[in-house]
C-alpha cells in the first residue's frame, strides 16, 4: 500500500513501488513539511531519534512575553505590627486611636481564611503593663467625673427658669472656674481636652447670656437652644471616650511566652515603653513580634507610633529617642540580616524585598524632616511627585533609621514618613494641612527610602 512518502516521491520502504509525482495540498494551519526553496526535497527518516522531524510538524512555541513592570501598589501585607511607644510611666497620648485601628484591621481581614473575630490582638509589655493599666483607669475615672459635671451643667441649662437662672448665675460666678480647673488637671487624652474645652466654652457663652437676662431667661430661649445644641455633641463624645478606654482595658493581654503567636492572625498591636528603645533592652515580646513580622512566608509591615519633633526624635511626654535607636532595638530583638529581605523587586524608592519585613512606617509628625541647628531652620525631605522621587532630609528620623538598618546589614526594607503633621482617623493615617486631612496610604507624597 502506498504511503505519504510514496506520494511525495521520497519513499524508501521496500515493497512500496508506487511513486506518484504530484503535490498534495497542505492545511493552512500547518507549516510545510519541506522547505520550499527550489531545491530537491531531502528524505525525512521515519525513525528519527533526534526529534528534528517532529519539530517540522510541531514548531517551537513562541518565546514568552516579557514580564510586566513591577506594580506600584503590590499585594496587601499579610502581617501588620502596630508598635505603640509610651513614656516610662505608661502614658500614651494616642490611647483613643488603638481600638479604631484594631477595628479597621478586623473589617479589612473579615473575609480572610482563618481569621476569627477578636484576632486583632493588643499585647502590652510586662515592664510597662501595670503602669499602662493604671494610666487607663485614671483616665476612665477622670472622664466619669467630667461626664457627671457636664450632665449637671446641661440639665441646668435645659431646665432654665427664673429661680434656677439666679442660682446658676451665682454658681458660674463663684465656683465654676475652680471646678473646671480641677477637672482639667486630671489625666486626659488630647481629644478629651478638646471636647471638654468645647463644652466649657459653651457654658461660658451661657454665662454671658445670663448676665443680660437672668430675670427672664425665657426671653432668650432661642439663644439658649443654640447653646444646648453645642453642649449635647461634646457630652456625647466624652461618654464615648470613657466607653472606648474601658473597652481598650478589656482587650489588653499581657505577653505570654508560651503563646502560639496566633498564626491565623494578621494583625498585632503592642504597647512598649520608649525606655526599652532607649536602653536597647531585648524582650520576649519584642523578640516574638520581630520573629512574627519577618516570617519569610509572609509580607510584613511595622508601624511605629509616637510623637515626632521634626528634628530626628521620637518622643512621648518627657521621654525621647533618636530614630536610629529604633533600628538598633529591632536588631537587638532578632532582626537578622540573612533573613531580610527575601526576593527583590523594583520600587519607586529603589530595590525592595518581596517577603519578610518589607516596610517600616514612622507614624510620627514630621518624620522626614531634618533640622539645621546653625541656622535654626527645618530641612524638608526631597519630594518630586511627578518624577516619583523622594529622599528624607539628612538627620531626619526616617534617614537615621534607614542608615542604621544598613549599618546592621539589613537591606531592602522601605522606611516611610512625612514632612507634615500626621493624624490618625479611624485607624487610617493621614497628613494634616490646615483644616484638611489627606489619606497617606499609597500616597505619592510620602517620604520614602530603602535600606
Amino acid at each position: 500500500m502506498p504511503c505519504i512518502w510514496c506520494d511525495r516521491g521520497t519513499c524508501i520502504i521496500p515493497g512500496h513501488a508506487v511513486v506518484r509525482e504530484y503535490d498534495v495540498g497542505e492545511p493552512d494551519d500547518l507549516p510545510p513539511l519541506v522547505d520550499d526553496d527550489g531545491q530537491a526535497p531531502e528524505p525525512i527518516p521515519i525513525f528519527d531519534l533526534s526529534g528534528q522531524s517532529l519539530q517540522r510538524l510541531f514548531p517551537r512555541p513562541p518565546p514568552p512575553r516579557p514580564l510586566p513592570e513591577p506594580l506600584l501598589r503590590p499585594p496587601a501585607y499579610t502581617r501588620f505590627w502596630d508598635l505603640h511607644l509610651t513614656d516610662h510611666h505608661g502614658w500614651y497620648d494616642f490611647c483613643l486611636n488603638i481600638l479604631p485601628e484594631v477595628h479597621y484591621q478586623e473589617r479589612k481581614n473579615a473575609n480572610r481564611p482563618g481569621w476569627r473575630p477578636g484576632d486583632g490582638r493588643i499585647r502590652v509589655s510586662w515592664r510597662i503593663a501595670r503602669d499602662f493599666r493604671a494610666s487607663l483607669r485614671a483616665q476612665i475615672s477622670a472622664l466619669q467625673r467630667m461626664v457627671e459635671f457636664c450632665q449637671a451643667r446641661q440639665g441646668e441649662i435645659v431646665g432654665l427658669g427664673n429661680a434656677p437662672a439666679r442660682r446658676l448665675t451665682a454658681y458660674l460666678q463663684d465656683e465654676f472656674a475652680n471646678e473646671v480647673g480641677r477637672l482639667e488637671a486630671l489625666p486626659q487624652q488630647p481629644e478629651v481636652k478638646k471636647q471638654f474645652s468645647v463644652f466649657t466654652l459653651a457654658i461660658a457663652d451661657a454665662q454671658r447670656l445670663l448676665q443680660s437676662c437672668w430675670r427672664n431667661p425665657q426671653a432668650r430661649a432661642a439663644e439658649f437652644g443654640v447653646i444646648r445644641s453645642r453642649l449635647d455633641p461634646a457630652l456625647d463624645q466624652l461618654r464615648e471616650y470613657r466607653n472606648e478606654l474601658t473597652r481598650l482595658e478589656g482587650r489588653l493581654e499581657d505577653y505570654d511566652p508560651d503563646d502560639d503567636d496566633a498564626p491565623a492572625s494578621s494583625y498585632f498591636a503592642t504597647i512598649i515603653s520608649m525606655q526599652d528603645i532607649a536602653r536597647q533592652l531585648p524582650s520576649g515580646l519584642g523578640g516574638s513580634m520581630v520573629q512574627w513580622v519577618t516570617d519569610p512566608l509572609h509580607r510584613g509591615k511595622l508601624r511605629v507610633s509616637s510623637h515626632g519633633d521634626g528634628r530626628g526624635n521620637l518622643f512621648m511626654e518627657g521621654d525621647s529617642v533618636r530614630g536610629a535607636l529604633v533600628g538598633d532595638w529591632l536588631y537587638a530583638n532578632g532582626l537578622e540580616p540573612e533573613r531580610q529581605p527575601d526576593g527583590q523587586r523594583q520600587d519607586r524608592a529603589g530595590v525592595k524585598g518581596e517577603r519578610g519585613l518589607l516596610t517600616i512606617n514612622l507614624s510620627i509628625c514630621m518624620g522626614g524632616l531634618g533640622y539645621d541647628a546653625e541656622s535654626s531652620t527645618p530641612i524638608f525631605g526631597a519630594l518630586q511627585v511627578a518624577e516619583q522621587y523622594t529622599r528624607p532630609a539628612l538627620g531626619s528620623a526616617v534617614d537615621q533609621l534607614v542608615r542604621r538598618l544598613a549599618h546592621h546589614g539589613v537591606h531592602g526594607i522601605e522606611v516611610t514618613g512625612s514632612n507634615l503633621v500626621v493624624r490618625d482617623e479611624g485607624g487610617r493615617l493621614g497628613e494634616v494641612e490646615g483644616d484638611g486631612w489627606t489619606l497617606l496610604a499609597h500616597s505619592a507624597r510620602k517620604i520614602r527610602a530603602i535600606s
